[in-house]
């Protein structure tokens, strides 16, 4: 029987916290990429799952239980790439403007480079100590998205030099895949931003 085809789609999915500690008990993450078949039936691969629920929801939700006074219960996160203007974004993102807050990574290597919090609208002091409690919040994900530096070889040396160089590169890599299942998905990492909207 033909194996059916199938288009690229993005799609959202929820993850709930399994911890009775800590008020933050669900995040929606929305912009993984999945596939519609042609019978209109859209899923997400366990890997991709797996994927976004090791490196952002679990890490979140441990972040959330280490913050004193966190009254977050839920989390919606956009998957987004600051190459890609809006209108070319192949889903519906929020507006990001001055009032919201920017975290940006000081993590070497990270494939995260910056997370927006979406405004909530506090203002003064209760506004000071939400902004302290995002930035605890968010900051750890950075760690999660730390990949091997892509191995460049100089055009100054040889050929039979520069093969010898991209192979120990290559061996490099194959050696932090081992230690870290998720190495290639990182390199081919399709956003570099996150869009955090906090209830």
């Amino acid at each position: 029987m033909p194996r059916l085809r199938s288009e690229n789609v993005f799609l959202s999915i929820g993850f709930q916290s399994s911890s009775d500690v800590g008020n933050l008990k669900k995040i929606e993450i929305i912009g993984i990429p999945g596939q519609k078949y042609p019978n209109g039936e859209c899923v997400i691969s366990e890997k991709m799952k797996q994927f976004f629920d090791d490196l952002i929801a679990r890490p979140l939700f441990r972040s959330s239980q280490l913050i004193s006074d966190c009254d977050f219960s839920s989390l919606k996160i956009w998957l987004y790439s600051t190459d890609i203007k809006k209108v070319e974004q192949q889903y519906v993102i929020p507006d990001i403007d001055e009032s919201d807050i920017e975290i940006r990574s000081i993590v070497p290597y990270s494939k995260l480079e910056v997370i927006y919090i979406l405004d909530n609208g506090l203002k003064g002091v209760r506004y000071n100590n939400w902004r302290l409690k995002t930035q605890k919040l968010a900051n750890p994900l950075f760690s999660e998205f730390i990949a091997p530096p892509e191995v460049e070889v100089p055009p100054i040396f040889g050929i039979r030099m520069s093969r010898f160089l991209e192979a120990i590169g290559e061996n490099f890599f194959d050696q932090y895949a081992k230690l870290d299942q998720y190495a290639k998905m990182k390199h081919q990492l399709f956003f570099n931003a996150l869009i955090i909207q906090i209830d």
